[in-house]
């Protein structure tokens, strides 16, 4: 991690308890889509001791681009370990639109 984001991740954590529960993985996602609605960027993935875990994220109707930011942190990340595989989707109206996936996705 580059010093600056780990530093920015942490500041305003004093206490060794607010540190853990900052300190995981942080996963940014930049998307270009035409714009419309019922648009959601779905995330799975599986951690060293889990089972397979999905977060998903509805995008504005109106924008046609943007970021959206992925947290595993605190303590899922210490009692589940890294991330080991990870599938990223684009969905609109629940069909996939593009979709891109790590080495050791099955």
């Amino acid at each position: 991690m580059i010093l600056h984001e780990k530093n920015s991740r942490l500041y305003g954590a004093v206490t060794f308890q607010e540190r853990q529960e900052r300190l995981g993985q942080y996963i940014t996602v930049l998307w270009d889509a035409k714009p419309s609605s019922g648009r959601e960027i779905l995330f799975r993935y599986r951690q060293g001791s889990s089972r397979i875990k999905e977060m998903r994220r509805a995008l504005p109707a109106k924008s046609p681009s943007g970021r959206e930011e992925f947290n595993v942190i605190g303590k899922d990340y210490l009692q589940n370990g890294r991330i080991l595989a990870w599938k990223l989707d684009l969905l609109s109206n629940g069909v996939t639109v593009a979709s891109k996936q790590s080495y050791l996705w099955e």
